[in-house]
């Protein structure tokens, strides 16, 4: 039932995405050579936000333990940020391989001001991704999904 919830939350996301640039241009400082190109970026998109929400999703519904944690390598703390940087580096690639500062949409005289904002809404992010989380661990307990309270 989880899953089933987590799948149909991404798709929705997902077809919001799609959507949005179709009709909005959300995407539109990236620049697609072809429309087959843009699809595949949609797919790679589709893609990426499946396997965060399984693997999401499968973490929420088997916490580790202490023990398993005190023997968990730091290096492997950051496997979700490996997940996110590869998929930077794929939609990179189906965008053309703009330069970095165009990738990055830091278009504006004082990159460095760009830069710090970026960081800013960086850090609102994940206080804004820490908080989902949360909501959605109540959503979950609240329908019975999420049995026993997790332990931190």
């Amino acid at each position: 039932m989880a899953y089933v919830f987590s799948i149909g939350l991404v798709t929705l996301v997902w077809v919001a995405i799609i959507y949005l640039n179709e009709r909005h241009g959300l995407l539109s400082c990236d620049r697609f050579s072809s429309p087959l190109l843009k699809y595949l970026a949609y797919a790679w998109l589709g893609v990426f936000l499946l396997v965060m929400a399984l693997l999401v999703t499968g973490a929420a519904l088997s916490p580790v333990t202490s023990a398993q944690l005190a023997k968990t390598p730091f290096y492997s703390l950051f496997a979700l940020h490996l997940i996110l940087v590869v998929f930077l580096l794929g939609w990179w690639a189906l965008s053309g391989r703009p330069g970095i500062r165009e990738f990055l949409n830091i278009r504006h005289e004082r990159p460095g001001e760009v830069v710090a904002i970026g960081i800013a809404v960086g850090v609102g992010g994940w206080i804004f991704t820490i908080i989902m989380a949360l909501l959605v661990a109540l959503l979950l307990k609240s329908v019975g999904v999420l049995e026993e309270a997790p332990q931190p």
